[in-house]
């Protein structure tokens, strides 16, 4: 899981999601979960799955989609009516 780079500097509500929703995939059998900021060095590919948490800024994540080499659907909802995808 990726998220902001201040994740843990200036924890909020993302920071209990993101580190619980990490613990319980971990008791999952063979599963495992890291949490990663945007600002860590990530080698992508030790990894079979990214996924970008709290993406409200995408130019933090663009780094990381550009340094895959995958293709990414961004979702983001703007209120309960209205999503847009970004295909990337």
């Amino acid at each position: 899981m990726i998220s902001r780079a201040t994740l843990f500097t200036h924890p909020g509500g993302d920071t209990i999601q993101i580190v619980k929703t990490a613990e319980y995939l971990n008791k999952i059998k063979n599963v495992r979960v890291d949490i990663k900021t945007v600002s860590d060095k990530i080698n992508v590919c030790d990894y079979d799955f990214l996924h970008l948490f709290n993406i409200m800024r995408p130019s933090d994540i663009m780094g990381i989609i550009k340094k895959s080499k995958l293709s990414f659907s961004l979702y983001k909802r703007y209120n309960s009516l209205q999503i847009v995808i970004f295909e990337i």
